[in-house]
């Protein structure tokens, strides 16, 4: 889609604005912080051999950031046991703190508790999942090699199951905080891979909150090819749309968290330029 002069000027003005006000406040503004997370009280003991309870947040003090980064992975087995409310709180705190362009913050969640609203969804993942299954990837349990059969069968066990996880959480994008990065309409991202990327980033920062607190979760797009039924469900507005669903919940064994294998560094790192080792 062009854009027109009319839009291009009304883009710059905003632009200018950000640039003499700041995005959301006065140049130099400083908030006062972000408001008391509605926590238990609860003392937890932690003495040695005490066990807690997934989602407590006084456990997050305990892991450090790299044993989460480096444990961290994806959870489809979950126990039905609810997630406590200050930790929900917790992982939505930790996705606000994410990086975004312009500081535009484009992001929304819809936490989804209610049995009867994740069956809905449920209803709709496994009907993508099973139109999809089979013309992408064929008979998965005839699939030679080992490690992605495996993916694959967890991933439809997931399908069967998932609203067996206590928590869904929607990860939106909210076109209406993106100013000069989409049209004035709200139609068209100019900046797709920024608007989206910004979402992201609070993702990851809620999968490591969760992870952090001992929550598992997984993230899905499938809901994303049914998103007329989704909207009717969950009533976000056109200007909204759906950038994944993360479902969330205790890990059911043989469900675990780390270590994980991943492609090491001297394969994946460029020194400079493209070829040359790290």
């Amino acid at each position: 889609m062009d854009v027109t002069p009319e839009q291009a000027k009304a883009g710059m003005d905003l632009w200018m604005g950000w640039a003499q006000h700041g995005v959301g406040g006065r140049r130099g503004h400083l908030a006062e912080g972000p408001p008391a997370l509605p926590l238990s009280g609860r003392v937890i003991d932690r003495s040695p051999g005490v066990r807690h309870h997934p989602g407590d947040v006084a456990r997050v003090a305990e892991l450090g950031v790299f044993d989460v980064l480096h444990s961290l992975r994806a959870i489809r087995e979950f126990e039905p046991d609810p997630i406590p409310d200050d930790a929900i709180a917790t992982i939505l705190e930790a996705g606000t703190r994410a990086p975004s362009p312009q500081n535009s913050q484009p992001w929304a969640f819809i936490v989804v508790r209610d049995p009867a609203t994740r069956a809905q969804i449920a209803e709709i993942y496994r009907r993508v999942w099973n139109l999809v299954k089979e013309p992408v990837y064929g008979d998965i349990d005839a699939i030679e090699d080992r490690s992605q059969r495996r993916l694959l069968q967890a991933t439809d066990r997931l399908a069967a199951a998932v609203d067996e996880a206590p928590l869904f959480i929607f990860a939106m994008l909210d076109r209406s905080k993106l100013g000069v990065m989409v049209t004035p309409d709200l139609q068209t991202l100019l900046e797709p891979s920024s608007a989206y990327g910004a979402v992201w980033a609070a993702i990851e920062n809620m999968l490591l909150a969760a992870r952090a607190l001992e929550v598992g979760a997984i993230t899905t797009n499938l809901t994303r090819l049914m998103d007329t039924e989704v909207r009717q469900i969950l009533g976000y507005p056109e200007h909204v749309e759906t950038v994944s669903m993360l479902a969330l919940g205790r890990p059911r064994a043989p469900a675990r968290f780390g270590p994980t294998t991943r492609r090491p560094v001297g394969e994946v790192g460029h020194s400079e330029r493209w070829g040359r080792p790290i």
